[in-house]
């Protein structure tokens, strides 16, 4: 596997996370989009270590990262970053929309 794919979502997610993160400090911004980018490598590289979430979708894994969720999916030759949520959001409600 060495494939990364970012769904359209997971980046509107790292956006909103980067610009809320920069509006205190910008370069913690980056540094956030460093982890997460180390992060996804680590998913990559060993892909089942997260968490089945298949309550909330065919085929979706977890894995947190500080107080938030990275949520993805094993594909042919790699994983899809499907999205990146705030640990406290009510998972349920948003993957039932």
């Amino acid at each position: 596997m060495n494939r990364l794919v970012i769904s359209p979502q997971a980046k509107t997610d790292l956006l909103n996370l980067w610009a809320f993160a920069f509006y205190d400090d910008g370069q913690a911004a980056d540094r956030l989009i460093e982890e997460f980018t180390a992060k996804f490598d680590t998913l990559l590289a060993f892909s089942e270590i997260g968490r089945s979430r298949e309550d909330l979708g065919a085929g979706l894994r977890s894995f947190p990262l500080q107080r938030l969720v990275i949520f993805y999916r094993l594909i042919a030759d790699g994983i899809e970053i499907f999205r990146v949520l705030q640990g406290r959001q009510n998972f349920e409600a948003l993957f039932s929309e």
